[in-house]
């Protein structure tokens, strides 16, 4: 059994190592954030907005429970009492209410492509940083068409900036490996719309939709690339080894 020593409380890198030393098969991954806002108002400058906290809340949810069920065998509520073990689902409760309302908010648009598909739980509010960006505009078929608005702060959002800002968190990972192994990158700027957001992998732009046709050069077969696309006369019928 492990004994408290001392009167400092624990930090996350030491819940994390603590949890390794019994072999707990719990997923702390969602920690970081939650520590993050609990240090902020620890220190008496809380930056986060109400729904960000919700949000952190809503992701530890299912750490507590594998803790307390899983691990201890204990009921949250006989845990931890019923009254703090209430408030935590409420507050849960009311952010995955109103991100459920603001992802089928997307529900009708073709996204054209499938890494932006992927993303769309990855749109962040550029104001106060909330997942809870909602599609206000009912006519909405394309990315093109979509006028957003943050549910939490209240304001809009440049659907290309946002669009772009979840592109490059999505494929972050592999950006990241593709500069340690010396390899393309996934994302390129786009010739036509200047973005972050061309996917190599796609030929496309997922903020504009331009798209790089399937082409080589007529003599030695390389594949034409972005770059000779953006450094060319912008067709590809004049491309010639």
């Amino acid at each position: 059994m492990l004994v408290g020593d001392g009167k400092k409380t624990l930090d996350r890198f030491e819940i994390e190592e603590t949890f390794k030393q019994p072999q707990l098969a719990v997923d702390l991954s969602n920690l970081k954030r939650l520590a993050d806002i609990r240090n902020d108002i620890e220190h008496m400058h809380p930056q986060h907005a109400p729904a960000l906290i919700q949000e952190a809340i809503a992701d530890a949810m299912p750490i507590i429970r594998d803790i307390t069920v899983k691990e201890l065998q204990e009921e949250p509520s006989a845990l931890l009492g019923q009254t703090a073990w209430d408030a935590l689902p409420d507050q849960a409760k009311v952010f995955k209410a109103e991100q459920d309302a603001c992802r089928k908010s997307f529900e009708a648009i073709d996204w054209e492509s499938e890494t932006l598909a992927e993303t769309v739980t990855e749109f962040r509010c550029p104001n106060c940083s909330a997942a809870l960006l909602r599609n206000d505009n009912a006519d909405a078929k394309a990315p093109t068409d979509l006028h957003l608005i943050c549910s939490e702060c209240g304001k809009e959002a440049d659907h290309e900036a946002v669009i772009e800002a979840a592109i490059e968190e999505h494929l972050a990972c592999d950006a990241h490996v593709a500069i340690k192994d010396g390899g393309d990158s996934p994302l390129e700027n786009c010739p036509e719309c200047g973005r972050a957001t061309f996917i190599v992998q796609e030929n496309r732009c997922a903020n504009c939709g331009f798209e790089l046709e399937e082409t080589s050069y007529g003599v030695c077969g390389a594949q034409v690339t972005v770059d000779d696309y953006r450094y060319g006369t912008g067709h590809l019928s004049d491309f010639r080894c």
